[in-house]
């Protein structure tokens, strides 16, 4: 990522307002279109959805936070932790 540019790492955190399936869908249709959005993972419990993004710097994460990631559909709240540096990264199976 940083030899294009993207010299942020965050992991937000993302609540639902309600988990109809409608309002699931309609989510994870509008988050698979955004390319800042590496991975998106549903869990259990709370948060409902983790996502790891990628941005040039704050000001872009900023950005990110106010035209788009507000604007999902269904979202109620949202927090994010910026990455220091990645420990294990693994990109294949354990076997």
């Amino acid at each position: 990522p940083a030899a294009v540019g993207l010299n942020l790492t965050a992991i937000v955190s993302i609540g639902l307002a309600n988990q109809s399936d409608d309002e699931v869908v309609k989510f994870e249709k509008a988050v698979a279109r955004i390319p800042e959005v590496l991975e998106c993972h549903l869990l259990t419990g709370t948060p409902d959805y983790l996502l790891r993004v990628s941005v040039t710097d704050l000001e872009g994460l900023e950005r990110l936070y106010a035209t788009v990631l507000r604007r999902l559909p269904g979202v109620a709240r949202f927090s994010s932790n910026l990455v220091l540096r990645a420990v294990v990264n693994r990109a294949g199976l354990p076997f």
